[in-house]
């Protein structure tokens, strides 16, 4: 049952928006409705996105309590006693990381984790705030979609689940995705895609953009965008084509900006008996298989990759 009509707790994030991949302090500010007695757990988990390392899932933050200097330390206090003593919990909870746990989320999947647990050592006034600090962190890689995270009080979840984002970088580079055949005339789909570092659909615009048929005509211009586009062109003529998008990075369509050199498609065949070939993954997790970070690989794999198709595979076990 939820208890969104009268919450256990009230939850904040601080940053709410965050650059992708960069050193950042994490503060959870938790402010329970009811007082909390000597032995109560106080309980918080980021997703996967948060302590994937190095542009990796393979390699992870592993939190810890005990040194305040070293990377990926989470501190817990109450915000009144931070000031005094912001190097450990003010002597109002005992800290432990738990690594490996798994959690179930609003729709009813698990998520893996490292769990931070907050055991209060003396009563905790109803109202009171409760922060915890995570520090010499870096912010997820993976950008463009909300992500959620669990509080929770004596075992009992805080809902709504609170929120956060991640802000994509600026383009590093492009792509120009089409089918690998189409009918003479048939409508098909043509994905323009900018991505940050990280492979994030990127923050930057683009204007004045042209499409044309590598050598041939042109297929439409003067588009604006951010980030990515898509359109539905044609080709007439029967044979192997590729397209070629070109236009100018800025925020204004009349600034100073660069010309790209040009982006160049894959390769399209244009013929009355299309055969493909198909592209797609058949080896994507969804955010309840363990090693997951993010939680859109279907849009991701349409909206980004240009995919034909995609299967989730996700482990039978969780694990």
């Amino acid at each position: 049952m939820s208890n969104q009509a009268n919450p256990i707790a009230k939850v904040q994030i601080e940053p709410k928006v965050y650059d992708v991949y960069t050193p950042t302090t994490v503060r959870v500010s938790v402010w329970p409705s009811q007082e909390l007695a000597p032995g109560a757990v106080l309980e918080v988990q980021l997703p996967n996105s948060f302590y994937a390392f190095r542009i990796t899932q393979s390699h992870t933050q592993h939190l810890q309590a005990e040194d305040p200097q070293a990377p990926h330390y989470v501190s817990v206090a109450l915000a009144d006693s931070v000031g005094r003593d912001a190097s450990d919990a003010a002597g109002a909870f005992q800290v432990r990381v738990a690594p490996r746990e798994l959690i179930t989320d609003g729709d009813g999947g698990v998520r893996h984790g490292q769990r931070v647990y907050a055991t209060a050592t003396a009563a905790i006034p109803a109202g009171a705030e409760v922060l915890l600090t995570f520090h010499n962190m870096w912010s997820p890689w993976v950008a463009n979609q909300e992500e959620y995270f669990l509080v929770a009080i004596n075992g009992q979840v805080v809902e709504p689940w609170p929120t956060f984002w991640v802000k994509p970088g600026p383009a590093t580079w492009q792509r120009l995705i089409v089918p690998s055949s189409a009918r003479p005339g048939e409508p098909f789909r043509a994905l323009l895609v900018t991505l940050d570092q990280y492979d994030n659909v990127s923050c930057s615009t683009y204007h004045q953009v042209s499409l044309a048929v590598e050598g041939g005509e042109t297929l439409e211009e003067d588009i604006s965008f951010q980030g990515r586009y898509e359109t539905l062109v044609s080709l007439q003529e029967e044979g192997v084509h590729r397209l070629v998008a070109k236009g100018v990075l800025g925020d204004h369509p009349q600034a100073d900006g660069i010309w790209t050199e040009g982006v160049v498609s894959n390769p399209i065949r244009i013929t009355h008996e299309p055969m493909g070939p198909y592209w797609g993954d058949i080896h994507v997790h969804t955010h309840i298989s363990m090693d997951a970070v993010g939680n859109e690989p279907y849009d991701y794999a349409k909206d980004v990759s240009g995919l034909d198709f995609a299967g989730v595979c996700d482990h039978a076990n969780n694990e």
